[in-house]
């Protein structure tokens, strides 16, 4: 459900009312390794594929999945060179119809130490990934115009089926070459999110009132954020529809990576990541907030809050 008025981009799954995937979300991916995928699919003999895309193609790619009986698996290619971040789903069909997860962020890392939950890495294969299929497309929207005669750059959200939007951050080619040092502060819009599975369905909403704190040093930076207490939870619950948990309203990134005008990372709480991508403008930092994941099996849809965080006077 998206509020109107709110600056949030909500990326709804589909329903699934045919096949159940059963999927543990990994946390990190490998940069040079391909990556096994691993769910298990009911009924058996369920046909299953994984989606999946680096953070800044404008498509997704599909490869499928295969095993004995329940337990399937896929093996997922190497990731694309300076690819960050990959993002992943996965559907499955028989003759009852076909189903999906929510989408998944994966962070992308040189070895297993740098992931921010190392129990969560995707298993790292040798065995080449099979030809992958192109999907849907991802609509990476451009702004009507470019702000003070400057560029836009674009980060990519990913939505279901065919459907996108993209949080578009525009910076001046006069900006700084590098975040200057300092704390950069600013509000942080609500956001709503849905779980769906079989018959039970789930609406979260977190209330507008949120604040955001970043604190830059040099070649790294952390980061704080709250949201009010005051969230409203919706939906089917009772026997076989036991209630989603609540994903964190407050936290603290402790390692963001500042590379050049951008400061990124990710943070892991269970089941969810929320991941951090920032920079600066000549307002402070403009950037997003990103929330995916869930605990099984009723993980949430992912949400994105964008920001704009202002440097606060020495």
């Amino acid at each position: 459900m998206l509020r109107k008025g709110l600056p949030i981009i909500l990326l709804a799954a589909t329903a699934a009312e045919a096949a159940e995937i059963d999927h543990a979300p990994v946390a990190c991916m490998l940069a040079q390794s391909s990556s096994e995928i691993e769910a298990a699919v009911k009924p058996s003999g369920a046909e299953a594929r994984v989606f999946f895309r680096a953070g800044n193609t404008p498509y997704w790619s599909s490869v499928p999945m295969s095993g004995t009986g329940e337990r399937l698996k896929a093996v997922l290619p190497k990731p694309a060179a300076h690819a960050k971040e990959v993002y992943y789903y996965l559907e499955a069909k028989d003759a009852s119809g076909a189903s999906r997860t929510t989408e998944f962020l994966a962070e992308v890392v040189a070895k297993k130490e740098l992931c921010p939950d190392p129990t969560r890495v995707a298993k790292a294969v040798e065995t080449a990934a099979p030809p992958a299929e192109r999907g849907p497309e991802v609509a990476l929207t451009q702004p009507p115009s470019e702000s003070h005669a400057g560029k836009w750059l674009a980060i990519g959200a990913v939505a279901a089926g065919a459907a996108g939007a993209t949080v578009a951050l525009a910076h001046r080619s006069s900006t700084p070459t590098t975040i200057p040092d300092g704390t950069y502060t600013g509000p942080l819009h609500g956001y709503s999110q849905n779980s769906f599975t079989n018959a039970c369905g789930f609406t979260l909403s977190v209330p507008t009132g949120g604040t955001i704190a970043i604190t830059v040093s040099g070649s790294t930076a952390t980061a704080t954020f709250t949201f009010p207490p005051e969230v409203t939870f919706t939906g089917d619950t009772g026997p076989g529809c036991p209630a989603p948990a609540v994903p964190p309203l407050s936290g603290t990134f402790q390692n963001l990576t500042v590379s050049g005008v951008s400061a990124a990372g990710s943070l892991v709480f269970s089941s969810e990541t929320l991941a951090l991508r920032s920079i600066v403008t000549d307002q402070g930092l403009t950037g997003y907030l990103s929330v995916t994941g869930g605990p099984a099996p009723y993980p949430w849809t992912a949400a994105v809050v964008p920001f704009q965080a202002a440097k606060a006077a020495n």
